[in-house]
C-alpha cells in the first residue's frame, strides 16, 4: 500500500511517498521533489529510515526521536508534524483498511 504527501513546506511543496506493508507498518519512505538550495539531506535513505522504526512512540519529535538537519529546519519540523498527523489518523481507521 502507497500513501503520496504533498507536505506544505514555505512556498514550495515536498512531495513525498510511504509505503507500507499488510500491516500497515511504514517500510519505505521516499522524498520525490525537494526544491531547496540546502538541507537536501532530507531525501537522505539513512535520515528518512528513523520513520520506518516501529518501535518510535508518537509523537515523533525533531531534536528527541528524529534527528535534525542543519539547513532543513522548516522541512524537518513540517515533515515530521505531518507524519505524525498521517499515523495518527491512520491508526483511527487502520481497522477499515486492514478487514
Amino acid at each position: 500500500m502507497c500513501f503520496w504527501l504533498k507536505l506544505p513546506v514555505k512556498q514550495i511543496r515536498l512531495n513525498t511517498y510511504f509505503f507500507f506493508d499488510t500491516n500497515l507498518q511504514m517500510t519505505q519512505a521516499k522524498v520525490l521533489t525537494y526544491r531547496e538550495d540546502y538541507g537536501s539531506e532530507i531525501g537522505n535513505k539513512r535520515w528518512l529510515a528513523q520513520f520506518l522504526k516501529p518501535e518510535k512512540e508518537l509523537p515523533l519529535a525533531v531534536g528527541q526521536n528524529i534527528s535534525a538537519i542543519s539547513g532543513a529546519t522548516i522541512s524537518v519540523y513540517s515533515m515530521t508534524q505531518s507524519i505524525n498527523y498521517f499515523l495518527t489518523h491512520l491508526e483511527n481507521i487502520k481497522p477499515t483498511l486492514l478487514q
